[in-house]
């Protein structure tokens, strides 16, 4: 379903030991964002439109107000929303592409707490090991901010307005809740109607009705470790998810888009880490207790078009993969 796609670029310039998560499209297309644990924010100047696909220009932004970033996502092409896992939601424009080069520091442009956030920097101990109690994913959709966090086991729902170069945020509410544990990763399909998010510790992915905030069903499988970044297709009816412990990126299909039956088996799975990687991943973690938990992709998202499926994670910066048909809608059809 999925086939590896090669790109020309300039990732061989970044540090190696970059802790890369989240990784988002912007809304043309043309930009690609990264987040490291370290404290960077990476742009990517990219043309996948083009074979072997193109990364002309890229940049790293640094700040003070970076907090373990975890999550990402646009609000338009030059400004983003990054989740700290040991702050909050921090916003940044985001300089224009003829102005990247080298590293360049930014400042907020707004900053939001929440109740539903606990204190900045607070950790809780889980299994014996201590957890970051702060945001971990963001996902923009209409008027509202889609935020996992550590410290409840939470998703939250935040309004905000972005105009006149200002951006007011409002207090969030709880849509997801119970049975989550360390929900890392979260997607809204492109109609709205249905949210995944990857319940890191409980080994699945919890699907929601986002009309009714009722959960539709649970995605498993049993070469799938630890869920973390995961992706809606434009259709609604694929959804890629990425397992931060082992090698494979998972494809789970519904045909219909309902995703209201609960699933133990993805429908295509891909090894998408290459060996080196993965073993130098597996080793960057230390103790043998973290190893389990590291190695595999992290981030991982689909672009506009819906056809390149881009991942990114440790010691392995940017990965392409295209469905082997033109769309996967064109899939579904052939079927």
């Amino acid at each position: 379903m999925l086939k590896a796609v090669p790109y020309t670029g300039l990732d061989e310039l970044l540090d190696d030991d970059l802790r890369f998560e989240d990784i988002r499209s912007s809304p043309s297309g043309r930009t690609l964002v990264v987040v490291a644990t370290n404290g960077i924010i990476c742009l990517f100047a990219a043309d996948t439109s083009s074979r072997p696909v193109r990364i002309t220009r890229h940049v790293e932004l640094s700040s003070a107000s970076l907090a373990s970033p975890h999550g990402v996502d646009f609000l338009s092409e030059d400004v983003i929303v990054v989740a700290n896992r040991a702050a909050w939601l921090t916003f940044y424009r985001i300089p224009n592409v003829d102005a990247w080069q080298g590293r360049i520091n930014v400042e907020p442009i707004h900053e939001m707490d929440s109740v539903w956030f606990g204190r900045k920097g607070a950790t809780r101990n889980l299994e014996g090991r201590d957890v970051s109690c702060g945001p971990g994913s963001v996902r923009v959709y209409g008027k509202r901010l889609f935020v996992t966090c550590n410290n409840l086991n939470t998703v939250t729902a935040h309004p905000y307005r972005f105009q006149q170069e200002r951006i007011e945020t409002g207090d969030g509410a709880v849509v997801a809740q119970s049975g989550l544990e360390i929900p890392d990763g979260i997607s809204i399909s492109r109609d709205g109607r249905r949210m995944a998010v990857s319940n890191h510790n409980d080994h699945g992915v919890v699907v929601y009705r986002t009309t009714d905030k009722t959960q539709s069903c649970v995605l498993r499988d049993v070469d799938l470790r630890y869920p973390h970044g995961l992706c809606f297709d434009p259709t609604g009816r694929a959804l890629y998810v990425a397992d931060a412990g082992e090698r494979h990126v998972h494809v789970f299909f519904n045909p219909d888009g309902e995703w209201d039956k609960p699933c133990d088996r993805s429908a295509f799975k891909l090894p998408a880490v290459g060996m080196e990687a993965f073993r130098k991943t597996k080793e960057a973690a230390g103790e043998e207790k973290y190893r389990a938990l590291e190695g595999g992709i992290k981030g991982i998202d689909v672009d506009p078009s819906g056809r390149i499926v881009v991942t990114t994670c440790r010691h392995q910066t940017l990965r392409f993969f295209e469905a082997a048909v033109a769309t996967v809608e064109s899939a579904f059809a052939a079927e």
